[in-house]
């Protein structure tokens, strides 16, 4: 996958820096949450890591859901609780990080 508003960079020790790169204040657009669920993934399937810190580039760590992403949209049957999922997902693949 080509990520474009996450960052991974793996340092010596094991340890994997996972950045949102999403400026201005790291908003969570829908494409956002894929890249990141990919990327704790991707962690949990490497045995060459075993910590992965998780930050934001800039001052803003991360200002949540992205509101201008669903503007001038209209919402059809079923929107929220699929933005909802997506957010589970991340949440869930990050505690599922498997420490070796």
């Amino acid at each position: 996958m080509k990520l474009e508003f996450v960052k991974l960079d793996v340092l010596e020790d094991c340890i994997a820096v996972v950045q949102f790169a999403n400026p201005p204040v790291n908003a969570h657009r829908q494409e956002v949450l894929d890249e990141i669920t990919w990327v704790f993934d991707t962690v949990s399937d490497r045995a060459d890591l075993r910590v992965a810190i998780l930050t934001g580039q800039g001052k803003v760590f991360c200002a949540g859901a992205d509101i201008k992403e669903r503007l001038g949209k209209e919402s059809t049957a079923g929107d929220h609780w699929r933005r909802s999922r997506r957010a589970r997902e991340l949440i869930t693949a990050s505690w599922n990080v498997k420490s070796r």
